[in-house]
């Protein structure tokens, strides 16, 4: 079968995890025979600001790639082969899974976690959920724990987020374990403007390039339309 993959379990949580597969399965088919157009990746969209030019600006602009030309120009040969591209043109092509409404919502805010900013973290999380609680769109790559701790408080209290992710999605894709529910509940995206890459599970795969990085929060900024410091009132 296309896209088919399993493994044997061996290990104790493994079974486990077999086990409650098979108990949610019948559930999640359900609900994504139910919500179809929820759990359907809708392919090759695309913005005339998210160019080439604009994925790569966010390397070309970075201060410790502006220090080291050569690496910076590796990067974004690398990055050039990653991003999915409107044919024959440098428009990228951007696909996505759930809410589209969440994608035309007229109120978006980013959240882009800086070190600089590490001691104003509390105010940064107050704004976000605040916004969040009013009716905004949250737009995140969700990268580093911060983030990933806000994002689990939106999950919480049911509040809308668009999520960028750091992979295509293959044709079998579906959203996992409480993304799944947020995506069927209509207050989840994820998005990606990356070709989809497979990649065996393992400790060296579970870490994203700096340069994937910076593009996905460029990215963040053009979905969301507001400068990374909006929250900061001082």
């Amino acid at each position: 079968m296309r896209g088919y993959n399993d493994v044997e379990a061996v290990t104790e949580e493994e079974i486990e995890i077999k086990r409650q597969y098979i108990r949610n399965n019948p559930r999640k088919r359900l609900i994504t025979r139910s919500k179809p157009d929820r759990f359907r990746v809708v392919r090759d969209n695309h913005s005339i600001n998210w160019t080439l030019g604009r994925a790569i600006s966010a390397l070309i602009n970075d201060p410790s790639f502006a220090k080291n030309p050569y690496k910076c120009k590796e990067s974004q040969k690398n990055i050039s082969q990653r991003l999915k591209r409107i044919t024959n043109t440098d428009i990228l092509a951007i696909d996505y899974i759930g809410n589209r409404e969440l994608l035309a919502s007229p109120r978006k805010i980013s959240l882009i976690c800086h070190r600089k900013d590490a001691a104003h973290f509390e105010q940064q999380k107050s704004a976000v959920l605040d916004a969040a609680r009013a009716g905004a769109v949250v737009v995140s790559a969700f990268i580093n724990p911060k983030e990933r701790e806000i994002m689990k408080q939106l999950m919480i209290e049911q509040l809308p987020f668009i999520e960028i992710m750091d992979n295509g999605f293959s044709d079998r894709y579906k959203p996992v374990g409480k993304a799944f529910y947020s995506t069927a509940e209509n207050r989840h995206v994820q998005l990606s403007c990356w070709a989809y890459l497979y990649q065996a599970m393992s400790e060296e795969n579970n870490s994203i390039s700096r340069e994937m990085c910076l593009v996905m929060n460029e990215l963040v900024r053009l979905i969301s339309g507001v400068e990374d410091d909006w929250w900061n009132v001082d």
